[in-house]
């Protein structure tokens, strides 16, 4: 017995369509908000203070040249944050996505959300990623944890090392982002899907585990022009 699949309709023609001086950012509708946080109670409970350490956002930009042409060293532009507020995110499935700063989450990062959107800091600046790691040019977004440590010769303000390390275990930096799938068996105007995606990345206080995200960009026929993201483990760089 044979299951024949539907026909479909469109496919993508060319992949890695836009090349690595291709800007993606919240003119696309990406947006990212993060925050730290323990998701049950089998850990510290005690809240998240600079005390134990500083949790920021960075574009790391190399490949960029001064006004006499020249190439800069590789920095860090530290992005403004605020809180997250509720009526940020697309929590109930309003039909005006573009309303709001993130679009309805996906069905299994609802019940999170509304429990932890307190913690997640807004990223308030335009920002834009463009490039990889093998560019000769390229910004790429960085999530930051930064231990608390004293000042030589200043009064103790920080935590014990240990009692930090203690303290990181079982918690999570929680990121939330902004993503579009397309919907290829589907030819109505909302065939390009805009939803919100929730992601638990550990933070070992024995290893260093960074977390990279491909953005794939990709030419289909009838004219569309889409964008997905996924992410993968890697052993290099967080964003």
């Amino acid at each position: 017995m044979v299951n024949y699949l539907d026909n479909t309709i469109q496919e993508p023609v060319e992949s890695k369509y836009f090349d690595i001086d291709y800007t993606y950012g919240n003119q696309d509708g990406w947006r990212v908000a993060f925050g730290i946080t323990a998701y049950d109670k089998n850990s510290d409970q005690r809240p998240f203070t600079d005390k134990f350490g500083t949790l920021k956002a960075y574009t790391k930009i190399w490949g960029e040249k001064d006004e006499n042409g020249e190439f800069k060293p590789t920095y860090f532009k530290e992005h403004k944050t605020r809180q997250c507020e509720k009526n940020d995110i697309n929590l109930d499935g309003d039909v005006n996505q573009d309303g709001y700063l993130f679009w309805k989450p996906v069905e299994e990062a609802l019940a999170d959300l509304k429990r932890f959107y307190p913690v997640l800091q807004c990223i308030e600046e335009e920002n834009t990623i463009m490039g990889d790691y093998n560019s000769a040019a390229a910004r790429m977004l960085v999530i930051k944890f930064e231990i608390c440590v004293d000042a030589p010769g200043a009064p103790k303000y920080c935590h014990d090392k240990a009692d930090i390390l203690s303290w990181l275990n079982r918690k999570f930096v929680l990121t939330l982002e902004n993503t579009k799938t397309f919907n290829k068996d589907t030819i109505e105007d909302d065939k390009v899907g805009k939803e919100s995606r929730l992601i638990y990345n550990v933070i070992s206080p024995q290893i260093r585990i960074d977390y990279q995200n491909y953005i794939d960009l990709t030419e289909l026929n009838l004219s569309d022009k889409v964008m997905s993201i996924g992410t993968d483990k890697e052993t290099h760089d967080l964003f």
